[in-house]
């Protein structure tokens, strides 16, 4: 999905039976697996943000509640993450990658939150959990041929760029090591105290 800002100018984004009418420092929401059409009345600037679907912990219907809405970044959840995207869009290619990714995080719980604030879902310290267990899990998975080199490494790597106290981490050996399949790394390796994977 992606979530877009518009900065300058007017423009309509259709998707489905709805259309989020947009000024500058509105918010939209709107999935790019389903056909949209976005519509500038005049000359306009648009930051778009992909976010993977999986990384939102809230269930498919709020997500769904939201999309093609305009979301006015005049109050609540919107007023903080919409200078916080207009800023990252000016210094995301300057940003080292451990940075970037911590960046992404934050836009995915900004994000979840506004959804979250929009529909009345409360995020409790479950989907939480849920959305950092998701985060760590695409991590390794993106990472698995490096992180199954140094196991003792590895814990430290992964829990430090998801701001994991290690003491806590039960992050197991890897499986050449431990004789687990790849699938029992990575559900070790997502797991922390408070998180399930």
């Amino acid at each position: 999905m992606s979530i877009g800002l518009q900065s300058q100018g007017r423009s309509a984004l259709t998707q489905g039976s709805r259309t989020a009418l947009l000024g500058p420092g509105d918010l939209v929401v709107y999935k790019t697996a389903r056909p949209y059409t976005l519509d500038q009345y005049d000359r306009f600037r648009m930051h778009i943000f992909h976010v993977p679907p999986q990384a939102v912990a809230l269930p498919n219907s709020d997500i769904c509640a939201v999309t093609a809405t305009t979301l006015p970044a005049d109050s609540g959840v919107a007023t903080m993450l919409a200078p916080f995207l207009s800023t990252l869009a000016k210094t995301a290619a300057s940003c080292p990658p451990h940075v970037g990714e911590q960046l992404a995080g934050t836009v995915t719980d900004l994000l979840t939150m506004l959804i979250s604030e929009r529909t009345g879902e409360k995020i409790g310290e479950r989907s939480a959990g849920q959305a950092m267990a998701l985060r760590v899990r695409e991590y390794v998975n993106q990472h698995l041929a490096i992180l199954t080199c140094n196991p003792k490494q590895s814990q430290i790597t992964t829990a430090s760029r998801f701001a994991i106290y290690t003491r806590f981490s039960k992050v197991r050996a890897p499986p050449s090591a431990a004789g687990y399949s790849n699938a029992g790394w990575r559900s070790a390796a997502a797991s922390s105290r408070g998180v399930t994977a």
